[in-house]
């Protein structure tokens, strides 16, 4: 739908602040001088949330609440049963392309998770990359908008 193939859906963090107890400290507190519980999310290109996590600490980066949830362990366990790889038909090189979900900066690179190029000195096709990322990752922001606006 985005121009990006065999895309699973778009992932990233969204804080939720709130006031925590006196005794939690600066437990919550996290880099925006707010206290918040990270809302890990993954939406299809339909902006339907396939996928939540919630629940871990404000001051944990978005990678750090990644690392520590179901759904990086179904991923690295291979539990979730992802669709068989495919082969571009038009392809010369005959270029097997796995199912992936897509991700900022923020995660880490893996084969089933994608995220842009830095960006130094890229290439034209890198560039074009950058933008089929932006695209589709554009679907999570957008669905934490959604969701937080009800």
């Amino acid at each position: 739908m985005w121009q990006f193939p065999n895309c699973l859906g778009a992932m990233d963090g969204k804080h939720i602040t709130f006031r925590p107890r006196r005794a939690d400290g600066a437990f919550y507190h996290n880099y925006k001088g707010t206290d918040s519980i990270v809302l890990l999310g993954v939406c299809d290109a339909k902006y339907r949330f396939i996928c939540v996590d919630v629940g871990q600490t404000g001051r944990m980066s978005d990678g750090g609440v990644y690392n520590n949830s179901k759904l990086s362990s179904a991923i690295k366990t291979n539990a979730l049963n992802f669709p068989d790889d495919i082969t571009f038909p038009n392809s010369k090189s005959k270029i097997v392309v796995p199912h992936v979900f897509i991700a900022d900066d923020a995660f880490a690179l893996s084969e089933r998770l994608m995220k842009p190029f830095r960006n130094r000195l890229l290439t034209k096709e890198e560039l074009i990359y950058n933008y089929r990322v932006s695209r589709a990752r554009r679907v999570i922001e957008n669905a934490f908008g959604i969701l937080a606006n009800r």
